[in-house]
């Protein structure tokens, strides 16, 4: 768990890191705009969180299972077999 942890608050530092990097200042003229955006934008993320935490599951699976469903099927079910096997 703490190793996890660790991971998450490395990439999450790491994607900040670059962001700030990449990302170009807004012009004075268009500051109060963007933070309108930003904050519609915010409360939308902030509602997709607490909907994705309520599902219970990982939004990295969800991503994986997109990008390859039928890997994550045959992981699941070699995963159950391995777990089948012990219990006997």
């Amino acid at each position: 768990m703490e190793r996890d942890q660790s991971i998450a608050i490395e990439t999450l530092a790491l994607f900040i890191r670059y962001y700030l990097t990449v990302s170009t200042p807004v012009p004075e003229a268009h500051q109060e705009a963007a933070r309108a955006l930003g904050k519609a934008r915010f409360e939308q993320f902030t509602e997709q969180l607490g909907r994705h935490l309520m599902r219970g599951r990982s939004l990295v699976r969800d991503v994986v299972e997109e990008l390859h469903p039928d890997s994550v099927r045959m992981e699941d079910a070699a995963a159950a077999a391995d777990a089948q096997e012990r219990a006997s």
